[in-house]
């Protein structure tokens, strides 16, 4: 306290470090005393009284209580930390998106378990296997018999329907129908040359159940999926059409529409991340302080540090070290933080939106172009847990509809006679014989009246 005027200061205040390097963020912080107006604290998210202390990055924009320097987030997790095996998780981020992290995920998940081959076969023969053997199998999976491919051939995939894609730059690739990521051998294909059908070998061998460090409850895989073959994931917050594990406990007291697709399933535990110094465990959501890399308040999975105050939105953790994309000839690199001596402001060169620098964002050094993570990484994509090109009949129309994506913008929906909004990010049911084109919406809608 001082003698002469009323200024007092508590001794831990006192104490403070003139500067702090905090795990959540790329630079050194700056012990001040003075705010610049309408700054809020990237920790909690809570505003700052006149005249309070605050860390900060001049650069970056970073602010922060001054008193969370002296907090400490101890609980059980230190012990799981220093019992864990370091030389087995998941180091990320990635080099490239090349790199298939969710093929490595789903080796973890095909533990000595159950699956839906082992169910009938020991091992998988669909030449020699006998009829009875290849029925149940076929009835499991998928109505038609399935061919193994495991040799890349062009010549000897399965031909897809011209309809399969409404995109011109997608209309060829294959998807698979549990996991829907983009095909490769070895996989299944369905043998009618007509039937948009893939599977990879790894997803035919998925357990029928797993215990998941999200939830209570055994989660059980389903490939039959709830309203009208569409349902929202715990973990990502998307939309899925395809395999799902979900929890089957009645009127679940923790999440009663609790279910997950294939990938969320598949996230490990614990992960290392460059950024953070400490592993980072698998959490339901994200804390009130929120995601380090990105200003998306949703209650998706993350990746969380228990001895800090340190938080990753799944997907974010999941972003690579760096993406190529068609339009530059450069690849573009994860940046964590405004670059030195770069430009005063960003702007994505795809949503020609502009980028906040003190969230993580791409930027090509070279060209000097930047891009949101969701306009680049293919994973950010609204749909992205969506497989087109699925055809299914529907009691309220006469033909059968292919789901497609909207490209163009002008469409219009033959039953409510609305703009297809928002370009890409939509897509819609499309009758190939009455060449009409439906919201999901309004094609489900028709569909509950006409079953009621």
């Amino acid at each position: 306290m001082c003698s002469t005027c009323d200024f007092w200061i508590h001794e831990d205040c006192a104490l403070l470090p003139t500067t702090f390097k905090y795990r959540g963020h790329v630079h050194p912080l700056t012990l001040c005393y003075s705010l610049l107006y309408g700054a809020s604290c990237r920790i909690c998210q809570e505003g700052f009284r006149t005249y309070q202390w605050s860390y900060q990055c001049r650069g970056c924009q970073y602010h922060a209580h001054a008193n969370f320097s002296t907090k400490t987030k101890e609980s059980e997790t230190v012990t799981e930390v220093e019992e864990l095996d370091m030389t087995n998780l998941f180091r990320l981020p990635m080099p490239d998106e090349s790199v298939n992290l969710f093929n490595q995920f789903l080796e973890q998940l095909n533990v000595p378990t159950v699956n839906l081959i082992d169910q009938f076969v020991e091992q998988l023969d669909l030449e020699h296997a006998s009829n009875k053997i290849k029925a149940k199998l076929y009835n499991s999976i998928h109505s038609h018999p399935l061919i193994l491919f495991d040799v890349d051939s062009e010549d000897n995939l399965c031909s897809m329907s011209k309809l399969s894609i409404h995109n011109d730059e997608q209309k060829n690739e294959k998807i698979c129908d549990a996991c829907v990521q983009s095909i490769s051998v070895p996989f299944y294909s369905c043998s009618h040359s007509q039937c948009n059908f893939f599977m990879y070998k790894r997803c035919v061998k998925l357990p029928i159940e797993i215990q998941h460090p999200c939830h209570p409850h055994p989660l059980s895989l389903d490939n039959r999926s709830s309203c009208f073959g569409w349902f929202t994931c715990s973990g990502c917050g998307k939309q899925c059409n395809r395999f799902t594990f979900q929890c089957t406990i009645d009127k679940c007291i923790f999440n009663e529409t609790f279910c997950l697709d294939v990938k969320c399933a598949s996230l490990p535990s614990y992960i290392v991340h460059e950024f953070h110094e400490h592993p980072l465990r698998l959490r339901p959501n994200c804390t009130i302080e929120g995601c380090v890399a990105c200003d998306r308040c949703n209650s998706t999975f993350s990746y969380g540090c228990g001895i800090c105050n340190f938080h990753l939105h799944s997907n974010c953790a999941l972003l690579p070290r760096t993406i190529k994309h068609r339009y530059d000839e450069h690849p573009f690199s994860l940046i964590y933080a405004p670059i030195k001596d770069g430009p005063d402001e960003y702007i994505c060169e795809f949503c020609e939106e502009d980028i906040d620098p003190k969230w993580w964002f791409y930027h090509c050094i070279d060209c000097d172009q930047s891009a949101c993570a969701k306009c680049i990484y293919k994973e950010e994509k609204e749909y992205s847990n969506i497989k087109l090109g699925i055809t299914k009949k529907f009691n309220s129309h006469p033909h059968p509809l292919d789901l497609v994506q909207v490209v163009n913008k002008s469409s219009i929906c033959d039953k409510c006679e609305q703009n297809f909004f928002g370009g890409e990010n939509v897509i819609a049911y499309m009758c190939v014989q009455c060449n009409t084109k439906l919201h999901e919406d309004c094609i489900l809608l028709r569909e509950m009246f006409c079953n009621t």
